[in-house]
């Protein structure tokens, strides 16, 4: 059984050597959950400043009632939300 514990492990690190082996392919994750953080950040402060806004938190309720009782499809309320200045 100890053999067997021994071929697996071998057979890891072969495969774990070859991965390693391709070029840049750490280096091109890296940079794509560089440029993926900067994308989160910047949707997480626009959602912040959408949901912070005054007349957004005033009207936000009653639009999502009329969606939900079917007087306003989800679209004509994103887009009367959208449109507060």
């Amino acid at each position: 059984m100890k053999r067997r514990n021994t071929d697996k492990q071998g057979a890891m690190a072969a495969a774990v050597a070859g991965i390693a082996a391709i070029p840049g392919l750490f280096g091109r994750r890296r940079q794509q959950q560089s440029l993926d953080a900067i994308h989160n950040m910047i949707i997480e402060q626009i959602r912040r400043a959408f949901h912070g806004n005054p007349e957004v938190k005033a009207r936000l309720s009653k639009i999502d009632r009329e969606v939900l009782e079917g007087r306003m499809s989800p679209t004509q309320a994103a887009m009367r939300l959208l449109a507060v200045e």
